[in-house]
């Protein structure tokens, strides 16, 4: 009997952790966010510039920072498909982002973007 309840005990503390909130991070952190690089984040601040690369294959949405200063969502040319009506409904809003940080080139924090369901509009309180 203490067997089967120390495997519930495991097994409850193994459910919890895995139907945890990601932890909402601030963009303009950028100590807190290179902390969590290569976990589930979400990532909340203000839009400050949308734009695409010159060969349009990687849309960006800053948030925090101006350009390549703090942290981006990036959107690959095969995902703008899931974004019919584009980035700019985006622009001057305050966004969560959610997915896994990663450090691109050693210097850009950023979540690769797949679907709108990852970009929250954050609404004012």
């Amino acid at each position: 009997m203490k067997i089967f309840a120390a495997w519930v005990c495991a097994l409850a503390c193994v459910l919890v952790a895995i139907c945890e909130e990601p932890k909402v991070l601030e963009a303009t952190d950028l100590d807190q966010l290179k902390a969590h690089v290569g976990q589930e984040v979400v990532v909340e601040g203000l839009v400050t510039e949308i734009g695409a690369t010159p060969t349009k294959s990687i849309a960006f949405i800053n948030l925090g920072f101006p350009k390549k200063q703090g942290f981006a969502a990036v959107i690959f040319k095969k995902n703008h498909g899931a974004f019919p009506e584009g980035f700019d409904l985006y622009k001057t809003q305050k966004l969560r982002v959610s997915g896994v940080l990663t450090l691109y080139q050693n210097e850009r924090l950023q979540i690769e973007v797949s679907s709108p369901a990852q970009i929250e509009i954050v609404k004012p309180e």
